[in-house]
């Protein structure tokens, strides 16, 4: 190939040089003949930025093999960038708050996607993720404008809001090798409408689905034992969902404000419900509860104004405050002899209710 042009040359300590080539800043290794870049001059790239595989220096080739940390951040004219097969690795932030950028196809050498990589990258629509690659970081695509993502199954592990805020992405695969769903890994994916959880996850962290206002239908499989805080909070076209007899803990308001929610199971194994599990859930009719709970958390089902009735089992021996407040449909419980506190504003609003007491 031809050679790339060198406009600058830095010196640097042993066997170091940097060097610039059409506005980009190149770590020379004379020893090991590798170069990565590490970083870009502000405002002079504009368009399609083209990575070589290989610059010279003094005519002798380096190998370019990896991206910088934070290299290319805040370079807003950038439209696309091509990278060699030679590049390995891409460092963390290097393309952050590159706002014009809008396809990327990353290298088959690759196997980590750093935190922040492209986060805030608005105008990224087409990311090519390829097999080989096992992480993607924490908020390695915030607020890009993807519609769709294909995970390859190499990828072991995504990490805190990888995807947060993604608000156009409607499409996306779930690895069957992940063990675990990160916080805020998918929260306020806006479009996004249904999402299959693989076996392999035994954990939905918390906030992974808050408000993922299009979503209606969600998987989860046995093997599943926490649903996490808020892990479904908002998820406001959700109309049914199926708690696997593996859970063993849902969270604080794990499915508050689902409002099309209209039934609801909760299995035998549930140890544990946070506050507000089920709070606003309005449209929700029916509630079995098969868990041995000692008690009915505070604001449990607060304002969910279409439950007419509902069974309190056997065991429960206190029903925290406002558990039932202002649902305002609510005209039949049953309250079972093991109770003995009921908190302050338990059936506040509760105008139809009368009570059926267990005795």
């Amino acid at each position: 190939m031809f050679p790339v042009p060198i406009l600058a040359v830095t010196a640097t300590p042993v066997s170091a040089v940097t060097v610039e080539a059409d506005g980009i800043y190149y770590r020379i290794d004379t020893d090991k003949k590798t170069a990565f870049v590490t970083d870009s001059k502000k405002d002079a790239l504009h368009g399609s930025v083209v990575i070589p595989s290989e610059i010279y220096y003094d005519d002798v080739a380096y190998r370019v093999t990896r991206i910088g940390d934070y290299a290319f951040d805040k370079q807003k004219e950038i439209t696309s960038v091509i990278l060699p097969e030679s590049i390995t690795a891409i460092g963390v932030g290097a393309f952050v708050d590159c706002e014009s950028l809008e396809s990327i196809i990353i290298p088959e050498g690759v196997t980590t996607i750093e935190n922040d990589t492209f986060s805030r990258c608005y105008g990224l629509k087409e990311v090519t993720i390829p097999e080989g690659v096992t992480i993607i970081g924490e908020r390695a695509f915030l607020c890009c404008n993807l519609t769709s993502v294909s995970i390859p199954e190499s990828v072991v592990l995504i990490k805190d809001a990888a995807f947060l805020s993604c608000l156009c992405l409607n499409s996306v695969n779930i690895p069957k090798n992940l063990t675990k769903i990160y916080p805020s890994t998918f929260r306020n994916c806006r479009c996004l409408t249904s999402i299959r959880i693989p076996e392999s996850v035994v954990s939905i962290s918390s906030g992974a689905f808050t408000d993922c206002i299009a979503l209606s239908s969600v998987t989860i499989p046995e093997g599943v034992k926490c649903i996490y805080d808020g892990a479904f909070q908002g998820c406001q076209s959700l109309t049914s969902i199926t708690i696997p007899k593996s859970v063993e803990t849902i969270g604080v308001s794990a499915f508050l404000k689902c409002s099309s929610l209209k039934r609801i199971v909760i299995p035998k194994n549930v140890q544990n419900i946070g506050e507000e599990a089920f709070g606003e859930c309005c449209n929700l009719k029916k509630v079995v509860i098969k868990a041995n709970l000692s008690s009915i958390p505070e604001y449990l089902f607060y304002t969910c104004c279409a439950l007419k009735s509902f069974r309190i089992p056997d065991g429960v021996e206190s029903i925290g405050a406002n558990a039932f407040s202002f649902c305002v449909s609510l005209s039949s419980i049953r309250i079972p002899e093991s109770v003995k506190t009921i908190g302050e504003d338990a059936f506040l609003g509760c105008s139809k209710l009368s009570f059926d007491p267990a005795n």
